[in-house]
């Protein structure tokens, strides 16, 4: 297993960044391009909700993406942040009302994703994406 480390402050620009050099990581080893296209809208997500709701106080803080490649099988990223975290856990995830104008994030990841983790580790969040890849849809090795 490959793995790479990712870390920005969470600011939007940035943390937008971070999401699409990751998914440039993948696109390194995956050929199918609406792979790569889910993968950076799940990480977008999950960096967007760390820019939005984890620092309240004493400035923006740091997101980090651990990305882990085991070639043939599959990819995972792992989203984390020092913030103030979920008031809950496990965390609920489900699709916001049609009237809401927020709240859908988790929700869009986990329909991308093949496994959606939401855990508080120690004075970190950390949300863990797994995606299943099968098949031809890897690059071929050299």
């Amino acid at each position: 297993m490959v793995k790479f480390f990712l870390r920005t402050t969470a600011l939007p620009l940035a943390a937008r960044k971070l999401a699409q050099a990751a998914a440039s990581i993948i696109g390194q080893s995956i050929a199918d391009e609406e792979i790569i296209y889910a993968f950076d809208l799940a990480l977008f997500e999950a960096c967007a909700n760390v820019v939005q709701h984890a620092y309240e106080d004493g400035g923006p803080g740091e997101v980090l993406i651990i990305l882990s490649v085991q070639k043939g099988e599959f990819f995972e990223a792992e989203v984390i942040d020092w913030g103030k975290g979920f008031p809950d856990y496990p965390v609920c995830i489900k699709n916001a009302p049609p009237e809401a104008e927020r709240g859908r994030g988790l929700f869009i990841i986990s329909q991308l994703a093949s496994d959606l983790e939401v855990r508080r580790d120690g004075v970190m969040t950390v949300l863990h994406i797994k995606m299943d890849i099968k098949g031809n849809k890897w690059k071929h090795c050299e």
